[in-house]
């Protein structure tokens, strides 16, 4: 309540700042957030490069543990049942009251730890004040754990209380991975005619859990931990017994000068070690990222997780596994030799084009970023795992300003990149390791031929845009970046083919590239268009869209349409992502 109260006081305006104050008690990059934002409830603690760390190492093993620990804690407090006396789980409230605590202890832990401080749809350090209270008030019906074992209506009014509260909180992985693992809990530790001691009860709750959230992960698009189970197993005791009780002592003795910042020293200490075990383990056993996979595939793999969670006397229960599997080895719509998959992505004002061939994978742009706000990471990455995408053969980026290079970096980061190509080098980050893009050169991937052509001799900036020809059985596409009028005149005297059916707007549509004689000499019947609603350019400009339409080229705009996926080879029609729109999204 007090760690609550403390919430609302910084959340509300108050005159002093627990989180500000948890943070200068603790005097390590990372643990300093942690302790400051966990204590105080506040996500946005976590920023820059101390979130990646974080998310990398921590948030994809430990993102559903906040939900379904508490399960785990009370559902086998044998030991204390004995020690106050009563060795029936229906004997009173003292059980109840003992399991009640160590629940709430264990779900903020939990909720410091792993950052998701919605636990099993209550919050630890907040509006429900704890599921330890929850649980303590469910003690005349006999159980620490009736809350989630005997009452699963009770978890559903717990699953809309949250909705009702914070409606929005359905955008985060961590609320449906809350909610999933203690059903998933529920399943296990229910109707179970024999006992498991506390060692099995432990290790097996690890096991089942990472079976029994595997199709979740896969329907979020979220990595898959190998290592989850055996860095919980040490993580979760170490968060409840060594970290939390000093940070939220320390969080309650703030007053005290020395003995409230001590205490949080102490506490972001321990998390400092804790980092650096998970950062070993993560290296060792990395995380797994699944290939896309169909929805009938999905399902299927759903009920083969489920199938395994049943206890063991349940007929065909083996049959689980080979479903199971099919999250390991799922059936892909690969593209045939011949053609390739252009996916030209809504990134706002920026462009992110993602084209795949039948082996090989390559990203024209990768999006922007605005200041911490990075699209490449938060819309360009999540599309490609999407997509099935496992490595890069090849990102090259048309030209270093941040509306197309600014998310290069983070996808640089999430997945292996062979090669790195640019219109300009200066200006791009040098993690990036880029060389720079070659007139008239082209290669040839499983049938489809690639060129690309830049003006040699023009200025840096826009003119410097490397331009990225595609030909797929006779249907062309031309990427062009944003080169402008000198630069589209400096193409066609150069003599490189610019023949297409398909064409990226040069520049979003500026004013200043589109000139009819360029479009003319390319004579597409359609144009891409990747731009940001209402953005403060003015693009597409009306002369360049009066344009396109005199020359008869279909407009396809990112903005009103979405996301724009073309196959290319079978002069087929560009299909939009809005044109797909569910109703309750209108």
């Amino acid at each position: 309540m007090a760690v609550g109260a403390a919430h609302r006081c910084h959340r509300y305006g108050g005159g002093w700042s627990t989180a500000d104050t948890c943070a200068r008690g603790v005097a390590r990059p990372y643990s300093s957030a942690l302790a400051g934002g966990r204590c105080a409830g506040q996500r946005g603690r976590l920023g820059g490069a101390g979130a990646g760390r974080w998310l990398r190492v921590v948030e994809h093993r430990l993102a559903g543990a906040a939900g379904h620990r508490h399960g785990a804690f009370a559902g086998d407090f044998r030991p204390a049942y004995r020690f106050a006396g009563r060795g029936d789980l229906r004997a009173g409230r003292r059980p109840c009251t003992l399991g009640a605590v160590a629940t709430g202890f264990t779900l903020a832990a939990l909720c410091l730890c792993a950052g998701v401080h919605r636990c099993a749809g209550l919050r630890a350090a907040g509006r429900f004040r704890g599921a330890g209270t929850a649980c303590l008030c469910d003690g005349r019906d006999g159980a620490a754990v009736a809350f989630a074992l005997s009452a699963p209506g009770r978890c559903l009014a717990a699953f809309n209380a949250v909705l009702i509260f914070e409606p929005l909180v359905t955008l985060q992985p961590g609320f449906w991975l809350s909610f999933a693992a203690v059903g998933i809990l529920v399943l296990i530790f229910s109707g179970r005619l024999g006992a498991w001691n506390w060692w099995q009860s432990w290790t097996r709750a690890q096991w089942l859990i990472a079976i029994g959230l595997l199709p979740i992960l896969l329907a979020l698009n979220l990595p898959i931990s190998l290592s989850g189970p055996f860095a919980n197993l040490l993580a979760v005791p170490w968060v409840s017994l060594i970290v939390l009780p000093p940070a939220l002592l320390g969080t309650l003795l703030l007053p005290v000068p020395v003995v409230g910042e001590g205490l949080l020293w102490l506490a972001g200490g321990a998390l400092e070690w804790l980092f650096m075990f998970l950062g070993w383990v993560a290296a060792v056993l990395p995380a797994w990222l699944p290939s896309a996979m169909p929805g009938w595939a999905w399902l299927l793999s759903l009920l083969g997780a489920f199938i395994l969670l049943l206890p063991k006397g349940v007929p065909m229960r083996p049959l689980g596994w080979p479903l199971l599997l099919l999250c390991v080895f799922p059936p892909l719509d690969s593209v045939p030799a011949g053609q390739a998959e252009v996916l030209q992505l809504d990134v706002g004002q920026g462009l992110a084009i993602l084209l795949r061939t039948r082996n090989h994978t390559l990203l024209y742009d990768a999006g922007p970023r605005f200041g911490e706000f990075d699209i490449g990471q938060r819309v360009v990455v999540p599309a490609m795992r999407k997509a099935g995408v496992r490595h890069l053969d090849l990102m090259l980026i048309s030209h270093a300003d941040s509306d197309h290079a600014g998310g290069a970096a983070a996808v640089h980061q999430a997945f292996p990149v062979d090669r790195v190509l640019g219109g300009e080098l200066a200006r791009l980050a040098p993690q990036l390791d880029a060389r720079l893009c070659e007139s008239d050169a082209r290669w040839e991937w499983d049938g489809v031929v690639f060129s690309t052509w830049r003006w040699e001799q023009g200025p840096d900036g826009n003119p410097a845009s490397c331009m990225l020809s595609v030909d797929a059985g006779g249907e062309r596409l031309l990427l062009t970046g944003d080169i402008d009028v000198d630069a589209e005149r400096a193409a066609i005297a150069s003599g490189f083919d610019l023949r297409a059916h398909w064409l990226q707007s040069p520049h979003h549509g500026s004013r200043t590239s589109s000139s009819k004689v360029f479009l003319q000499a390319v004579g597409a019947v359609g144009v891409l268009i990747s731009r940001g609603r209402n953005n403060a350019f003015g693009h597409p400009h009306p002369l360049v869209m009066a344009r396109y339409r005199w020359l008869g080229m279909a407009s396809y705009d990112s903005a009103e349409l979405g996301a724009v996926s073309l196959r290319l080879g079978t002069f087929g029609t560009p299909q939009a992502e809005r044109a797909q729109r569910r109703f309750w999204r209108d």
